[in-house]
């Protein structure tokens, strides 16, 4: 009878945990009402995408692939709506950093700063719009931001005076510019050695003169 009983709560165990497997909607399978993978994959292609796999992962759909501007993705997209819910890039670049289709090329803005008076030392794509490091027409290391489309400055900032670039590097030779430093350590290691040279001269002389005494 035991046993009986055993078994049929193993039974009743089993079918409980598989009705609630299937009765859930989420996790790492579809639910009901979910549109199709394949009606995502299809979407996506139309927008330039390269789509690598799509699966269900908590509750939604889960793309890998890569986006219309090349970065390798991982996209997430509710399984109602197909609307995207995240995105991260997993390589490649990152958003902003490569030139638009309707960016003006990168050379007209260095002729444009050239002719003002810059020395560009670099431009390139970051964060929607073109970064330019260089020296302007006073002389000063600035990093600038262009507008791709009307090359206009929106923003700049100047990094150091005439003659810098980049960070400082630390040099052991700017030290010499404080000779009184130096001049009084010279002073005091003086003093110190001479306090030490009496010190000695006075406790030799002692001992002598209490030798002298003692005979």
């Amino acid at each position: 009878m035991r046993k009986v009983l055993l078994a049929t709560v193993a039974v009743c165990a089993v079918m409980i945990g598989g009705l609630t497997v299937q009765a859930s909607p989420y996790g790492d399978h579809p639910g009901p009402g979910w549109r199709s993978s394949t009606e995502l994959q299809s979407r996506l292609a139309s927008q330039g995408w390269l789509v690598d796999r799509v699966k269900a992962d908590d509750g939604q759909w889960e793309v890998y692939g890569r986006d219309p501007n090349g970065n390798y993705v991982e996209a997430k997209y509710d399984p109602y709506t197909l609307q995207q819910t995240k995105l991260e890039y997993k390589s490649g670049p990152k958003p902003g950093s490569t030139p638009g289709p309707d960016w003006r090329p990168a050379s007209e803005l260095q002729g444009q700063l050239s002719s003002q008076g810059w020395q560009v030392h670099s431009i390139k794509a970051e964060k929607g719009q073109y970064e330019v490091k260089g020296v302007d027409p006073q002389g000063q290391y600035v990093e600038a931001y262009y507008d791709p489309r009307t090359l206009q400055q929106t923003y700049s900032k100047v990094k150091g005076g005439p003659g810098y670039y980049g960070k400082p590097k630390k040099d052991k030779r700017w030290d010499v510019d404080e000779p009184g430093k130096d001049e009084g350590k010279g002073k005091d290691k003086g003093k110190s050695r001479d306090k030490d040279r009496g010190g000695k001269d006075r406790d030799r002389g002692g001992k002598g003169g209490g030798g002298g005494k003692g005979k």
